[in-house]
């Protein structure tokens, strides 16, 4: 069962899922990048030739170049992820222009929004990334204009990622997750 979450950079995707990850047990799709890691980060870094390698021997269901960098999905793991015989829960943070290679498979999409733009660059800045600060007012409305585009669609749903109430957001997504993946029946 793979779940998306898409959003603005520093609205705390990686929060939740990290929390995901150790309260519930949920998996989080191995991410590679050629980028520098960072702090709590569970992208792994490699040198642009251990990439170009690695996706040349297929090891990769995706590979993107975002804000100068390459990223990358891991096969095996989105391969089990989409699996009808996967009973694990998996997370990955995706680029919303990856969402359309996906469509073919039941997934559940999270767009998380920051309750506001102060919100957003406080913790953009608070992260250290004030290199990112610039576009996020950009990057909020972009998300915010896929929020209102696919309103009522099966698969999308959008949450407002309040820093102050980490575990309401956490039980929201457990529960969406899981009248998504297993519905009950009426009689």
């Amino acid at each position: 069962m793979l779940h998306f979450f898409v959003g603005p950079s520093g609205c705390g995707k990686t929060t939740l899922m990290h929390s995901l990850r150790d309260r519930f047990g949920w998996r989080i799709v191995q991410t590679y990048t050629t980028r520098p890691a960072r702090e709590n980060d569970d992208k792994v870094s490699v040198s642009p030739e251990v990439f170009a390698r690695m996706a040349l021997d297929e090891r990769m269901f995706t590979v993107k170049h975002l804000f100068g960098e390459m990223y990358g999905e891991d096969r095996r793991s989105i391969l089990d992820a989409i699996s009808a015989r996967s009973s694990d829960r998996w997370c990955l943070d995706l680029a919303v222009g990856e969402i359309a290679k996906y469509s073919a498979y039941n997934t559940l999409k999270f767009i998380l929004l920051p309750e506001s733009l102060d919100q957003l660059v406080a913790q953009l800045e608070a992260a250290g990334r004030k290199e990112r600060v610039e576009g996020a007012k950009a990057d909020l409305e972009k998300y915010t204009q896929l929020s209102n585009s696919v309103q009522g669609e099966n698969g999308y749903v959008t949450i407002f990622n309040r820093h102050t109430r980490l575990n309401d957001s956490l039980e929201l997504i457990r529960k969406i997750s899981s009248s998504f993946f297993n519905p009950t029946v009426e009689a």
